[in-house]
């Protein structure tokens, strides 16, 4: 089990009793169906959450709109995220910034909702470097990670000004000749500049359309925010290093930059000490790298690594020794400014007593097929440094913040799941209720209208352990309650443990999951039997404050569609 400090954490979040519904935590030795039931696992809820939740309508008219299972997307708590992250920054006196990390999440308004913000998108792929330009970001302010990234995406981070953050001295290298054909190309040498440019063939085929084009106006430039939000997109996500020596920016052009400086900005990726980690340049290959950009042709903005776990010790101390490494390349004449210390920001799903709770009684007899996953693959669900708090720490350790403010280099920050926490949720709709007995005692099992497949964690040997909530709710006896996928898979098990439901469910009832907007959702979505994806349903707060509005966020037209006719029908 991961090893978490315990402390008590002031939250004005609603903190849910059914932690301490039960005066004996199950176990294996605990009598009757008592025996074969979970502990509870309430998650901490929003208003946003305890409003929709209490709406006499509303999810029903969005289940029967999206005719299967759907997830909801509240985009104004990713907004108030985003703002407890600045906050830190700004106490510390620090400068940061930050990338969302678009891997965690796929809806098109978290995107929309960064570019307000002014905040910038960490992406690996085309597609999430496409959708990130769609969404409002400028090109300049994405950070573009990942190993090996394939040459059109080289291309588009060039021609947009992102960050390229490399992997190995190979892609250095293609980099460097990609880079060296525009040059050549620009002085009539070589063929057209197409070398360079984001391949308008190519674009078409993957995406439908032309690449975005600075020049041709066809590319929404990002929307900010009044003020806060314009002053730290300025200060912390700057289009380059402090280098000024091609003026101002030229309105227009890729990534806000005058357009004789097409020099590629990257960030080389540190591999951690003692990693045995795939991703990342050994000090050997840092050294070399570093003496083989030239300073004229590339700019070196930084450093970055990732690291796993969740601990904020041993980011503040390779961040600190990444100093050193700045000041090397100074002194040979690169513009270095940022140093990236990736995600890994922890969040915090449920109240510390139950999370104790669950580890202190988990066993076999709690699961469906005692098949219980090991201790070790759970996330750590409880988590009392959370999100903005984990940033304050690594800032505090050693005085990690004064020694950045005194080189001059802002910390960049890549969260997902932290960016997303309680931005949603994912419902199911119940079609079938099974009884089935273990150890002697009875207990139900649910179908439901959708598969594990959009519940990512049960994909990872681990389960997802927040409790859903049945709604409408029901009152009664507690049934120890396990959830199937409507596959014909035997391991399509939303909720392997018997969940302590305060009722039975019915066929009709709907099962929603809370705060899965980080990596749950769509992580491993899949069309499998044919079923259709689940759609996100964009909730945003009224005007006059009373209620939601709601509309579908979906790149599939087909699903935009169906779903419109069918709030029509409803109307």
């Amino acid at each position: 089990m991961k090893s978490l400090t315990m402390v008590a954490e002031p939250d004005d979040i609603e903190r849910e009793s059914a932690a301490d519904a039960h005066d004996l935590t199950p176990g294996p030795h605990t009598p009757g169906r008592a025996g074969i039931t979970a502990a509870p696992m309430p998650a901490h809820r929003d208003d946003w959450e305890r409003q929709l939740l209490a709406d006499p309508k509303l999810l029903r008219d969005m289940a029967i709109a999206a005719a299967g299972p759907f997830h909801v997307v509240y985009p104004a708590r990713v907004g108030q995220n985003i703002r407890a992250f600045r906050e830190v920054f700004d106490r510390a006196g620090v400068v940061g910034a930050i990338y969302y990390g678009k891997k965690a999440n796929k809806a098109a308004c978290v995107v929309t909702e960064c570019a307000t913000h002014g905040v910038g998108v960490d992406v690996s792929s085309a597609a999430e470097f496409d959708a990130a330009l769609r969404g409002g970001v400028d090109g300049g302010d994405l950070m573009v990670t990942g190993p090996a990234k394939s040459d059109e995406l080289l291309r588009l981070s060039v021609w947009h000004r992102a960050i390229i953050a490399i992997d190995s001295l190979e892609e250095l290298e293609r980099l460097s000749q990609l880079s060296a054909r525009r040059v050549r190309s620009e002085q009539g040498t070589t063929g057209p500049e197409r070398e360079i440019s984001p391949g308008p063939s190519s674009f078409r085929r993957a995406f439908g359309r032309n690449p975005p084009s600075a020049s041709s106006g066809s590319r929404p430039k990002a929307r900010r925010d009044d003020g806060d939000g314009r002053r730290h997109h300025a200060e912390n996500l700057s289009n380059s290093s402090q280098d000024t020596s091609n003026g101002p920016a030229t309105p227009g052009e890729p990534g806000g930059r005058a357009a004789a400086d097409r020099r590629p900005r990257v960030v080389l990726r540190v591999l951690p000490p003692g990693s045995h980690s795939r991703f990342g340049l050994t000090e050997e290959q840092l050294d070399l790298a570093v003496t083989r950009i030239e300073p004229e042709s590339m700019l070196l903005e930084g450093f970055s690594f990732h690291l796993t776990g969740y601990d904020y010790a041993p980011r503040a101390e390779l961040a600190a020794a990444l100093i050193d490494r700045c000041r090397e390349a100074r002194g040979l004449g690169h513009p270095v400014t940022t140093i990236s210390i990736g995600g890994g920001f922890g969040v915090d799903y449920v109240p510390e007593q139950a999370w104790r709770n669950f580890v202190a009684g988990v066993n076999p007899r709690w699961f469906h097929g005692d098949k219980r996953p090991s201790p070790d693959s759970f996330y750590p669900y409880h988590f009392p440094d959370p999100g903005p708090t984990m940033l304050a720490r690594v800032l505090e350790h050693d005085d990690l913040a004064g020694r950045l403010r005194r080189e001059g280099l802002r910390l960049a920050v890549e969260p997902g799941r932290a960016l997303l926490d309680r931005a949603g949720s994912s419902v199911f709709r119940v079609q079938g209720v099974k009884e089935l007995s273990a150890h002697g005692h009875s207990y139900s099992v649910l179908t439901v209208d959708g598969t594990s497949l959009s519940l990512s964690e049960q994909w990872f040997d681990s389960e997802f352990l927040p409790d859903p909530v049945l709604w409408p709710e029901r009152s009664g006896a507690v049934t120890p309650t396990c959830v199937g996928g409507a596959s014909c898979l035997e391991d399509d098990m939303l909720s392997w443990r018997r969940i302590p439901l305060p009722g039975q469910a019915s066929t009709g009832d709907l099962l929603i999951y809370p705060n899965t907007a980080g990596y749950q959702m769509d992580s491993n979505e899949s069309a499998f039997h044919e079923l259709p994806i689940p759609p996100k349903v964009v909730l945003r707060d009224r005007a006059d404050g009373m209620g939601f509005t709601w509309t579908v966020d979906s790149p599939d037209p087909r699903v935009t569609s169906r779903i419109g006719q069918a709030i029509a029908d409803e109307r």
